[in-house]
C-alpha cells in the first residue's frame, strides 16, 4: 500500500478530479455551444465541427470526473482482498472491468486529438464527422439485411446523400492526410463492405511519432499496452486475466485523471486555450512531470552488445541490438544459466525486460586485474585468451556461488 496519509491521498483524488472538471467547464464557455442545441443539432450540422468534436470529447474527461467521485466513495472502508474469498474477487474485477471501459474509451479520445493536432481545419473534422455518419448508416442496413433479409430503402437513400455531402467536402481536404479513412481515397472509391474508417490499432500506429512522454506511458508504449488490455478486460472470455492482487489499492484515479489531463492538453494545443486558468494549472503540472527518462527505461536503456544482463530474470548475455522505427529497442540475448524452455538457447527482449548485471567492459578489466596477480601469465597471454568465453564463464561462476540468490531476492 501506498505510504500517503489520508489526507494527501484525498488532496490527490480531489486535485485530478476539480482540475478536470472545472478547466473542462472553461473550455465548454470558450465554444459557445449551448447544451440544449448539442442535443438536437447532429454532429455534421453544426459550422464548427471542431468545436463539437471538443465538445464530446470534455463530456468524456467530466463522465471520468464524477466515476473517481463515486469509486473513491466506494473504497472507503475496509481494505477489498480479492484472493481471499469470491465475493470480494467478483467486487474487483466488476470495478477492474468499469475502470478498464473508461480507459478505452479515453485512450480513444486521445488518439483522435493526437491525429487532429496534424490535421487542425475545420473541414478535416467535418470530413471525419461525416465519414462516422456513413459507416454507421452502412452497419444499419447490412444489419437489417443479414438479420430480417429486409434492406431499407430509405436508409440507402440516406446513404447515397451523405455520400454527395462528403465529397463535396473532399474538394477542400487531402485525402493523403485523412489518417481516419482505412484507404487514403475518395468516397466514391471506397470498399463499403470491408469498412471506410481506420481501425483505433492503425491509429496508434500513425500517432506515435507525435505522443508526447507521457501519452506513450499512458498508452502502455505500443498497442498491446493499455488499450488492448483494456480490450481484453471488457470483453468476455474464458481465459481469465488471473493477475489478481493481494488487495486492492485505489491509485487507479491517477491514472484516469492524467488521462484526462492529457486530453485537456491537446485540446488547448488544437484551440489555443492554454491561457484558460485551469487549463493552466494542467498544462503546467504536465510541464513538470518530465517523464523522458521512464520512457527510456521502458523503450530503450542503454545496453552494449557483449554486457551481462537479467533477461526477465534469467542471466544472458547480449548478442545484437535493433531499434524500431518507434525509437524502440530490442536486444537479443544468449542464456547462461536456467533457460525457460530447455531447447531455446537464444530469444528477443523489449528494453524494459532487461536488467543490465555487469558492463563487459568492467568485468572484463576486474578479470584481467585478477589474471595478472598470477606472474605467470602475460600481456601476450592475455592478447590471445578467448574473451567471450573466459567472461562467460567467471559470470557464471558468480552466478552460482550466490549472485543468483541475491538478485532474485531483491525482486
Amino acid at each position: 500500500m501506498s505510504d500517503l496519509s489520508n489526507s494527501e491521498k484525498d488532496e490527490s483524488w480531489n486535485a485530478f478530479i476539480d482540475l478536470n472538471l472545472k478547466a473542462s467547464e472553461e473550455i465548454r464557455k470558450e465554444l459557445n455551444i449551448p447544451d440544449e442545441e448539442f442535443l438536437i443539432v447532429h454532429g455534421q450540422a453544426w459550422a464548427n465541427t471542431k468545436h463539437y468534436l471538443i465538445y464530446t470529447a470534455l463530456d468524456e474527461v467530466q463522465k471520468m470526473s464524477f466515476y473517481l467521485i463515486r469509486i473513491r466513495e466506494s473504497l472507503e472502508g475496509e481494505i477489498l482482498r480479492p484472493r481471499e474469498e469470491t465475493l470480494q474477487r467478483l467486487l474487483y474485477e466488476e470495478i477492474n472491468e468499469e475502470q478498464q471501459a473508461k480507459i478505452r474509451r479515453l485512450l480513444e479520445i486521445l488518439i483522435v486529438l493526437i491525429l487532429f493536432e496534424q490535421t487542425n481545419e475545420n473541414e478535416y473534422y467535418r470530413h471525419f464527422i461525416e465519414v462516422e455518419e456513413l459507416q454507421q448508416l452502412l452497419f444499419s442496413n447490412k444489419d437489417l439485411e443479414d438479420f430480417y433479409t429486409a434492406r431499407s430503402a430509405n436508409i440507402d437513400d440516406t446513404i447515397e446523400n451523405q455520400k454527395k455531402w462528403i465529397s463535396q467536402t473532399e474538394t477542400k481536404i487531402d485525402l493523403n492526410k485523412c489518417w481516419y479513412l482505412k484507404n487514403q481515397i475518395g468516397i466514391y472509391e471506397q470498399n463499403y463492405k470491408t469498412g471506410i474508417m481506420s481501425s483505433f490499432r492503425a491509429r496508434i500506429v500513425q500517432a506515435l511519432p507525435y505522443m508526447l512522454s507521457l501519452e506513450k506511458i499512458l498508452f502502455g508504449y505500443s498497442y498491446q499496452g493499455a488499450f488492448s488490455t483494456s480490450s481484453q478486460i471488457i470483453h468476455y472470455s474464458p481465459l481469465k486475466n488471473c493477475n489478481i492482487p493481494e488487495e486492492i489499492v485505489p491509485s487507479l484515479h491517477q491514472y484516469l485523471g492524467l488521462l484526462g489531463f492529457s486530453i485537456i492538453n491537446r485540446i488547448s494545443r488544437i484551440n489555443d486555450i492554454a491561457n484558460l486558468s485551469h487549463v493552466k494549472l494542467i498544462v503546467e503540472s504536465l510541464d513538470k512531470l518530465n517523464p523522458d527518462d521512464l520512457v527510456f527505461l521502458h523503450t530503450v536503456r542503454d545496453f552494449k552488445v557483449g554486457d551481462f544482463v537479467l533477461a526477465y530474470g534469467d542471466l544472458a548475455e547480449i548478442l545484437e541490438i535493433k531499434d524500431s522505427f518507434y525509437g524502440y529497442r530490442a536486444y537479443h540475448i544468449l542464456y547462461l544459466a536456467e533457460k525457460p524452455k530447455p531447447d531455446i538457447q537464444e530469444d528477443w527482449f523489449p528494453a524494459k525486460y532487461i536488467q543490465r548485471v555487469f558492463e563487459a567492459e568492467d568485468i572484463k578489466k576486474k578479470v584481467i586485474a585478477r589474471l595478472k596477480e598470477d606472474s605467470s601469465i602475460t600481456d601476450e597471454d592475455l592478447e590471445k585468451s578467448d574473451w567471450k568465453k573466459i567472461l562467460r564463464n567467471s559470470v557464471l561462476a558468480i552466478w552460482k556461488l550466490g549472485l543468483k540468490d541475491h538478485l532474485r531476492k531483491g525482486r
